[in-house]
């Protein structure tokens, strides 16, 4: 059966999603993993994707079936040369 799903621009109730998404993703490397969500997330390294989210520069898509939760989600967020991603 194939399922489809639209893409739609990120809202601010999405922030809470987004986080769950950047925990998936830092939990790809094995030690980030160990460390578990809430301490993973609280690094500063980690955080700094999402922190105060909304600012000039951020930008987001949510991936969402025809009803029901967010399937995945996209971002990127600028930041100065100074301090690169």
């Amino acid at each position: 059966m194939q399922r489809t799903y639209t893409t739609r621009a990120a809202i601010v109730a999405d922030v809470p999603f987004l986080w769950e998404m950047l925990w998936q993703a830092a939990a790809v490397s094995p030690e980030v993993r160990e460390m578990g969500r809430e301490r993973a997330l609280e690094l500063p390294s980690i955080r700094r994707y999402l922190e105060n989210w909304g600012r000039p520069g951020d930008a987001a898509v949510v991936a969402v079936p025809g009803e029901g939760a967010c399937l995945g989600a996209a971002w990127y967020r600028l930041f100065p040369a100074t301090a690169p991603g």
